[in-house]
């Protein structure tokens, strides 16, 4: 039955393997890689979590101040910057979508949403069998699904 069910999966994604596929979880998402798809995952966690990994400064406004600026201008203040922005590209694109709740799969940049599982084969499904039951849908606004 697990052969069955993961070749199922397969098929599905490659008969959408020009589909883009977004996760938004709120903690970090282990998935299996799948020849030819285009997954992004986004872990909304991750700013939380990179603000903790900040120094402490003290509590003194000026050397506070002054250590900061040295911190920032330091290769690891620089990386530290980056990667908050690039964790921050979860919470724009969240926004972006109009995503209500997480665990949310989204494909075709927003156009379906899959709500209240990080389980791809499942949300795979769903989409597939939607776009076959709806298929007056292939152009337009966007489709909610709850698992």
């Amino acid at each position: 039955m697990k052969k069955i069910i993961g070749l199922f999966f397969l098929i599905c994604l490659q008969a959408n393997a020009q589909t883009k596929i977004e996760i938004f979880a709120d903690g970090p998402v282990a998935l299996a890689r799948v020849a030819d798809t285009n997954v992004t995952v986004f872990d909304l966690s991750l700013p939380a979590r990179l603000d903790e990994s900040a120094p402490d400064f003290p509590a003194d406004p000026t050397l506070a101040e002054i250590q900061a600026k040295a911190w920032l201008a330091s290769p690891a203040g620089k990386q530290h910057i980056a990667n908050l922005k690039d964790a921050y590209r979860g919470q724009q694109q969240l926004m972006a979508y109009d995503i209500r709740k997480v665990p949310a799969i989204v494909f075709e940049s927003g156009r379906y949403v899959i709500y209240g599982t990080l389980d791809l084969a499942v949300a795979v499904r769903d989409y597939d069998n939607y776009r076959r039951a709806h298929p007056e849908l292939k152009q337009g606004g966007r489709d909610e699904a709850a698992h």
